[in-house]
């Protein structure tokens, strides 16, 4: 669970610093999409989409 887990975080945080980099601002939009990247990572992390 170790090795998946370190990819996923690494493919985020790379959106998350294209995203804003990109937008150049924080806002709702920016936030709801992180959240659900966040909860993205409970489906592929965990399997609950199986």
């Amino acid at each position: 669970l170790a090795v998946p887990t370190v990819l996923y975080t690494l493919v985020v945080s790379l959106i998350v610093i294209v995203v804003v980099a990109a937008r150049k601002k924080m806002d709702k939009k920016s936030g709801v999409f992180f959240i659900f990247l966040y909860l993205m990572a409970f489906v592929f992390l965990f399997g609950l989409g199986m």
